[in-house]
């Protein structure tokens, strides 16, 4: 299996939609049993984009920092990853979201730790929120037909 470096627009993406109104606002990591340390978009992007960066380092051992994906440096990136985070984003293309968390999830899994990460615990809550979103839109199609 090979792996790669996320957009920094991905992780801003998710961010954005684990943070849209109506949305949980409490995200905790059923490992460690403890609330996950995050208080904006910008938290929750640099929380994944770290997850991603663990992964390909575990992947690719000898290669460098993000297992030599960097076209920068690894504070380059993690400062395009704030850019991306601050701006807007359509997070009510649930489709989109969808195929971006799972592009997501499958280059960040890499790792032995994965499953105890904070990463995998947003994963899994952004998973329940699609879920619930796509089940209410389902929900009101049934009711208008």
């Amino acid at each position: 299996m090979s792996a790669y470096l996320c957009d920094p627009e991905d992780f801003a993406l998710l961010a954005a939609y684990a943070l849209k109104p109506g949305a949980p606002r409490h995200f905790v990591n059923l490992a460690k049993k403890e609330y996950i340390d995050v208080e904006d978009a910008f938290d929750i992007a640099m929380v994944l984009a770290n997850e991603n960066i663990n992964s390909l380092e575990y992947r690719y051992p000898n290669y460098g920092p993000a297992g030599g994906m960097l076209c920068g440096t690894l504070g380059e990136f993690l400062a395009e990853v704030r850019l991306a985070a601050a701006k807007r984003y359509d997070y009510n293309d649930l489709a989109t979201v969808k195929n971006v968390l799972r592009r997501y999830e499958y280059q960040a899994c890499e790792h032995a730790d994965w499953l105890e990460s904070d990463a995998y615990n947003l994963v899994r809550a952004l998973k329940d929120q699609l879920l619930d979103e796509f089940a209410y839109r389902c929900e009101l199609a049934q009711e208008a037909a």
